[in-house]
């Protein structure tokens, strides 16, 4: 009982990580030892705890009580604007890149079987995807002409966003090969999004300058509730299908604080005396996860080898995360007040073949196409980059008696636009901003595994979950 009570707490600990997450890209993270192998194509063969994700209904055909967690033991992203370091009269654009090393857990679900069997309750964390960049660079020029001589230009551009889902999970199974189940899911989320721009002009000789910063921040924290239900039916020993769809998020509580500051020295040359300007606001705010639905097919040879395919949509939608007064909004660039994600399609394909019946080798190929909006050649504001993202997995496994351990590696890559500020004068009052290309491709290296835990222990647990609800005696 202690064992198992150990195991409880650990998994509840688990459903408390963060890691940083890109809400528009929906399919970076796969979750699950065979999801993880073939790409994510598992709607119709939802076989492990963690395939919930996908299809709830895939624990309804899962027996005992088990837990199912995956560490991303090493994750390397790599992003470069071409010419994000601009200053157009002072010298020629040159690349900035962001790269970013993460170990962080990525998802667990612990799930047990109540009533007559049929029945399955599980907790879920899962984290949808991995993000964090940073552009900043910084030149040094000579200026040919001019009361000054010299100039430095700096930039940095920040996007930070931390997406958790975390719930309950249900599953029940009509007959063996029917099942139905649900979720409903807690989504957290935390933005930090920065811009920035400083400029200083100098005389060598007298050692003179003048300069300009200016920088706007928004951070925002919101917490939504989105359900899931699935389906699982499987006509035969050879084939099954799996379909799911999840509903829009429903805001429960948002906050955000948007600053937007400006310094400059003045020029006493031309009479301009010293400026600080400090501008902020703080308000509710909003996150809205687009309704998705997944359809997917599975064939298989049972315990030698399984083709999977899978597709899912994203429908489009358009809001504001908070209301910025019309002079902040102006001045801050809309960094993120307005969301407008385009509906979005993706697919996986998977294959799992077993040269041994406990040693199944995975492989998948999938897309991670981006929701944010195409950027056209003249943009008026900052916003996501528009990058289409592709994928492809491999990975060995080991499937023991009531243990399993999968090894893999994954990788990503894709090319697209993004904007960046075209001048200092973008961060103050003029709308004057570049799209520039840009690439990303992204390596993980992933360990996962399950427990199915013996019987007597099973029982135990759904013993003392049955006690704690029970009413007290007289």
């Amino acid at each position: 009982m202690a064992r198992s009570r150990t195991l409880l707490a650990l998994a509840l600990t688990v459903l408390g990580a963060h890691a940083h997450a890109d809400e528009f890209h929906f399919e970076t993270f796969r979750f699950g030892q065979r999801a993880l192998g073939m790409g994510g194509a598992v709607t119709a063969y939802a076989d492990e705890p963690e395939a919930s994700f996908y299809n709830p209904a895939g624990l309804a055909l899962l027996g005992g009580t088990r837990f199912s967690g995956t560490l991303n033991f090493f994750a390397f992203d790599h992003r470069t604007q071409k010419g994000g370091l601009r200053a157009g009269e002072f010298f020629a654009p040159e690349d900035l890149e962001s790269s970013d090393f993460e170990p962080i857990p990525s998802s667990s679900v612990l799930t047990t079987t109540f009533g007559d069997g049929r029945h399955v309750l599980g907790l879920a964390a899962f984290l949808q995807s991995d993000s964090s960049e940073v552009f900043a660079g910084r030149r040094d020029a000579t200026l040919p002409t001019g009361d000054y001589d010299a100039s430095r230009t700096t930039v940095e551009r920040r996007r930070q966003d931390q997406i958790l889902l975390r719930g309950l999970v249900y599953g029940y199974r009509v007959d063996p090969g029917l099942a139905l189940g649900a979720s409903l899911l807690l989504a957290s989320q935390d933005r930090t999004e920065i811009a920035r721009r400083a400029e200083v002009l100098q005389r060598r000789a007298t050692q003179d300058s003048v300069f300009v910063d200016a920088s706007t921040r928004e951070d925002s924290t919101t917490h939504s509730l989105l359900a899931q239900v699935g389906v699982l039916w499987r006509p035969s020993e050879a084939w099954s299908l799996g379909l799911s769809c999840r509903s829009p998020s429903l805001t429960l509580k948002g906050d955000a604080d948007v600053v937007y500051t400006r310094v400059s020295s003045g020029n006493p040359d031309a009479g301009e005396r010293p400026l600080l300007v400090d501008e902020r606001t703080h308000q509710d705010a909003t996150t809205l996860l687009p309704p998705n639905c997944r359809a997917g097919l599975a064939w298989r040879i049972p315990d030698r080898l399984v083709i999977t395919f899978d597709t899912s949509i994203h429908v489009p939608l358009a809001y504001d995360r908070y209301a910025l007064t019309s002079q902040l909004a102006s001045r801050a660039a809309q960094l993120g007040e307005a969301v407008d994600a385009e509906p979005v399609l993706n697919a996986a394909l998977g294959l799992e073949y077993r040269p041994a019946v406990r040693w199944p080798l995975r492989l998948g190929l999938f897309t991670n196409r981006t929701s944010a909006p195409a950027i056209t050649p003249q943009p008026t504001e900052l916003g996501p980059a528009d990058v289409d993202l592709y994928g492809a997995t491999l990975s060995a496994g080991y499937l023991g008696d009531d243990r399993a351990i999968n090894l893999g590696a994954e990788v990503q890559m894709g090319t697209g636009y993004d904007a960046i500020p075209a001048d200092l004068t973008s961060l103050i009052q003029d709308r004057d901003f570049r799209r520039i290309d840009r690439s990303e491709w992204r390596v993980v290296f992933f360990v996962s595994g399950a427990v199915t835990f013996a019987k007597k222990q099973a029982t135990e647990i759904l013993e003392s979950w049955q006690s704690q609800d029970a009413p007290a005696g007289p």
